[in-house]
Parts: structure tokens; C-alpha cells; sequence
């Protein structure tokens, strides 16, 4: 999902399409049961938080390529290259679009809220746009924030599930 993001703002590869699959299922399965729950998905969830999902993907196409993968484990590096990417997604959102129809989603976006400060990391938030046809019909706001406990560091997800509908 991940790869060619300043050259390609429109992503559409096997990985992208797994993902759409997987969110779409999160929909019926809220349509179902009447409320989001991210729980029952655990895979979505690690996608939709981002950054362990971008460290996978990031150590398995390095690694494909034959170049050293352990900027994804050494913390001041991938903390550099998340400020990178998050400052392209801030500018242009990504888009993803099935290749064959789905039945509850035409279009997923998502970018990372603006920085206040111009080196600013955390919080990691991104705003998830799916849309069915013109219709908006949910926002996933992830947040992933950052905070210093003596000698380590802990990180904390949350998810907030908008939409403009009284229903699902």
C-alpha cells in the first residue's frame, strides 16, 4: 500500500486490493451487528493504524530488493522517514479504488491531519475517507501517540468512527 506515494497518489496494487476487501468486510460486518468494531478485525486494525503495517511492508520490499531493511527497526530513522511520508500525505492524500466492484465501498482516502510544528511526529493522525459512489459515508480517524515513560516509550491507538448517517 505504501509504495511510489510521491509518484503515485492513486494506489491500486494486489496489497491495496486485499485492503479494500478487508475494509469492506468491516462494513457488512458493522451492518450486521450494528456498530464499528475494530476488534473483530485485527488485521484491519494493524493496517489502519499504519505504522506497523508500513514497517512490514517497508522491511519486506528492502529486503526484496537487496537493500539493507534496518532503517524499519532503528527508531530516529523510521521516526525521519515517518515524518517524510507524513508530510506527502499531508499535501495529497492517497486514493485507493477497487479494481472490480465492492458493496459497500467505491473509494477510500487517507491523509495525515496537518503539522502544527514543522517538525512535528506525534500525534500520528490519519483520516480514513470511504465513500459509496458521491456519497461520504464514513471517517476512521486513527491516532497513535507517543508517550515517554522514564527510559521507554509507549504508544497508544485509538479510533474514532464518524458518519453522517443515524444508522449505519
Amino acid at each position: 500500500m505504501c509504495a511510489n506515494w510521491t509518484l503515485h497518489s492513486q494506489l491500486n496494487n494486489a496489497t491495496v486490493q486485499g485492503f479494500l476487501r478487508e475494509l469492506n468486510d468491516f462494513l457488512i460486518d458493522a451492518e450486521i451487528h450494528g456498530e464499528y468494531n475494530i476488534a473483530r478485525h485485527p488485521s484491519l486494525k494493524k493496517k489502519l493504524s499504519f505504522v506497523t503495517s508500513l514497517q512490514d511492508e517497508l522491511s519486506d520490499f528492502l529486503n526484496a530488493v537487496g537493500i539493507d531493511s534496518t532503517i524499519h527497526t532503528d527508531n530516529s530513522a523510521f521516526r525521519n522517514l515517518l515524518r517524510i511520508l507524513g508530510q506527502v500525505i499531508e499535501d495529497t492524500p492517497l486514493l485507493c479504488k477497487p479494481n472490480t466492484p465492492l458493496s459497500h465501498l467505491s473509494e477510500v482516502s487517507f491523509s495525515r491531519r496537518k503539522s502544527i510544528f514543522q517538525d512535528d511526529l506525534y500525534p500520528i493522525s490519519l483520516y480514513w475517507k470511504i465513500k459509496k459512489g458521491d456519497k461520504d459515508i464514513l471517517l476512521i480517524n486513527s491516532n497513535i501517540v507517543s508517550i515517554p515513560f522514564g527510559p521507554i516509550e509507549v504508544i497508544t491507538e485509538t479510533f474514532a468512527f464518524v458518519t453522517n448517517d443515524n444508522g449505519l
